[in-house]
């Protein structure tokens, strides 16, 4: 049996849209975001605690205030989601880790749902077949104890260094500006850094492209039972 068959995962039962943190969604936006920070802050420690059992050396981090603010009012993702607020935002507490192999990768995921995380989304698609951006991982949203969402992802070496060195710092200049010319060549220059970063690692595992997709197609079918 697969470890998230469908139906086990909360965005299999209901929509995005009533999926929110446990905040009063009616209350104003500043008030939301400071009871989102305040909530992060709280659980900050309990993640950490729950993660550093069952991943090799988790990263954990809360977003800013005016981050979280500014996510809840970001055109690209207000245009594919009208309804988004602050409510909704997943990764005001997040946490990630650099598995290194295709196979560890699909563990930590397992791990996670037994150390007692309840499963919200699972993202496996992204590893090999990147966002505009050229960004790859498998990740998953979770919810604390409390109800919380928080966001995991999981990368290789290889892509974790490009998004902290220069592809995070691309992204964070255009992600809250219209769709634009510049903007394009910004994603441009972007994948074309992950895209060295992914056959970087690739070399080290001993795959090639095929090898890797066909590998990790069979872990995705371990994990949902379905593609």
């Amino acid at each position: 049996m697969p470890i998230f068959p469908h139906g086990s995962v909360e965005e299999d039962l209901k929509p995005p849209s009533d999926i929110v943190n446990p905040i009063d969604v009616k209350s104003a936006a500043r008030r939301k975001v400071a009871a989102l920070v305040a909530l992060s802050k709280k659980n900050e420690p309990r993640l950490a605690a729950i993660v550093r059992g069952v991943l090799h050396e988790p990263q954990v981090n809360r977003k800013k205030a005016a981050n979280i603010a500014a996510k809840a009012k970001r055109p690209t993702l207000r245009q594919e989601r009208p309804w988004f607020g602050v409510e909704h935002i997943r990764d005001a507490l997040r946490f990630r880790c650099r598995p290194e192999t295709l196979e560890d990768l699909a563990a930590t995921l397992g791990r996670l749902r037994s150390a007692g995380l309840k499963v919200v989304k699972v993202d496996l698609a992204k590893l090999t077949s990147p966002t505009a951006w050229g960004w790859r991982f498998a990740g998953a949203d979770f919810r604390m104890p409390d109800l919380q969402l928080v966001e995991f992802y999981a990368t290789f070496a290889e892509l974790m260094d490009a998004n902290d060195g220069e592809c995070h710092a691309i992204f964070e200049d255009w992600r809250n500006s219209p769709v634009s010319v510049d903007m394009q060549t910004a994603m441009e220059q972007s994948e074309a850094i992950y895209e060295r970063a992914w056959q970087a690692a690739l070399k080290r595992l001993g795959l090639t492209e095929k090898q890797a997709e066909q590998r990790w197609r069979g872990e995705r079918r371990k994990l949902r039972g379905r593609l």
